[in-house]
């Protein structure tokens, strides 16, 4: 009996590491992540998409307009592994396509997020350039970019994607020893709320019952303006979808911000996703201008730190190296004392993200370290969501008007405040 529960168990653990269809790579351990069998995307190399070409396949059932990062959802006719296989590298061999990846999923189906034709590597500091050179031209790779905030860190590009892909690929250069770490540019969906302009409906600073509840619930902000309501010399960082610059309650707030994915915005926002606006206007509306409501905080200032090109769809992307970028921008430059996350929900993990942080936690503000805010994310499980579960993170949940947790609110080990 003991030895038929043995091969028992020893056949299911090997079903187990056998079943998922790719490695991630955090904090030196394997993550293991699953593969759509229904869904895949794709990028062509110019601006001008033909989804037509995608449809006249037989496999294929609808695409999607194209997303934020100008790529497009394809979906598959009837669910299968071997079939969204097949058609990646059936459209990876097309010329006018720059890559057909994967969608990650995890082991409950849950969609997680998308890979790129890129990873990102760090190498280790005795490992020279020369070295790299030598061993990317052997592995069929080549520098798409040297990070900005770290010159051993590095963008590669798989030169034909048909042959691997960058889960695969990463995995490789890590298992290689040249390298602290190695994880796909991974791509992780968001999806913002929207504005509320009126202070009377501000039950969270005052809860005199305009909104029902309990007035416990609060956090009486008007009492605490009796002794402060923040200072100018207190700069929040916040990186989000932009700010809209001229905004009337926020201009007179607003510090000198800055674009991390590239668009020039200096920290406004380009589309229509308002939540870095909403965000804002939380810490640090102006107050007692007669316009819109006040901020928690009126007399801070406010640094504005585009992560997001655009969060008003359920297919809109963002790339994980964008927001440590806008991280290591605040570290390096020294604009602000805080860093406030509240952006869409992280499934996956990224090591260069945490090194980020953990950079400005520690070294940040000439030593005294930036404090890092984020939310436990807003799917109401019992699972603090990453950055949150950093060790140096706040964590943030959020309870009703009564007090009481907020159906949505992600709790557990780790949650370091609620608030209304």
């Amino acid at each position: 009996m003991t030895k038929l529960l043995l091969t028992f168990f020893v056949c299911h653990f090997c079903f187990l590491i056998s079943a998922q269809d790719f490695f991630g790579i955090y904090q030196n351990k394997r993550v293991p992540y699953y593969m759509s069998e229904n869904r895949l995307l794709v990028k062509f190399r110019n601006n001008e998409i033909s989804n037509a070409k995608l449809l006249n396949n037989p496999l294929v059932k609808s695409v999607t307009p194209p997303n934020n990062v100008g790529a497009i959802f394809v979906d598959l006719k009837s669910p299968s592994k071997d079939r969204v296989t097949n058609l990646i590298e059936i459209l990876n061999s097309d010329p006018e396509i720059e890559y057909a990846t994967p969608v990650l999923i995890n082991s409950e189906g849950v969609f997680l997020g998308c890979i790129t034709n890129e990873f990102v590597v760090k190498l280790k500091d005795n490992i020279d350039f020369e070295t790299f050179d030598v061993f990317l031209r052997k592995n069929n790779c080549q520098i798409s970019r040297r990070y900005e905030f770290d010159n051993k860190t590095f963008s590669v590009k798989i030169v034909n994607p048909t042959k691997s892909n960058a889960p695969e690929k990463a995995l490789e250069f890590y298992l290689s020893g040249f390298f602290e770490y190695a994880e796909p540019d991974y791509l992780v969906p968001f999806l913002s709320g929207t504005n509320d302009p009126s202070y009377n409906s501000q039950w969270v600073l005052n809860n005199t019952g305009q909104s029902g509840g309990s007035a416990d619930a609060d956090i009486d902000a008007p009492e605490a303006w009796q002794y402060t309501a923040g200072c100018n010399s207190v700069r929040v960082a916040v990186l989000d979808s932009g700010i809209e610059l001229n905004h009337p309650d926020l201009v007179n707030n607003l510090l000198p911000g800055f674009d991390a994915t590239g668009g020039g915005s200096n920290g406004g926002n380009t589309g229509n996703d308002w939540h870095g606006t909403h965000c804002a206007g939380i810490i640090g509306a102006t107050a007692n201008n007669g316009i819109g409501i006040a901020g928690i905080a009126y007399n801070a200032r406010i640094v504005p730190v585009m992560v997001i090109t655009d969060a008003t769809s359920n297919t809109d992307l963002a790339a994980l190296t964008v927001i440590a970028a806008g991280v290591d921008w605040v570290r390096v430059y020294n604009t602000a004392e805080i860093i406030s996350m509240s952006f869409g929900t992280i499934f996956i993990t990224s090591q260069t993200l945490a090194n980020a942080i953990n950079s400005a936690t520690t070294t940040g503000r000439n030593g005294l370290g930036i404090v890092v805010v984020a939310i436990t994310q807003n799917n109401g499980t019992n699972t603090i969501a990453f950055p949150a579960n950093l060790e140096n993170v706040i964590a943030v949940g959020s309870v009703d008007h009564n007090g009481i947790r907020a159906s949505t609110s992600n709790y557990g080990t780790g949650i370091d405040l609620v608030v209304p």
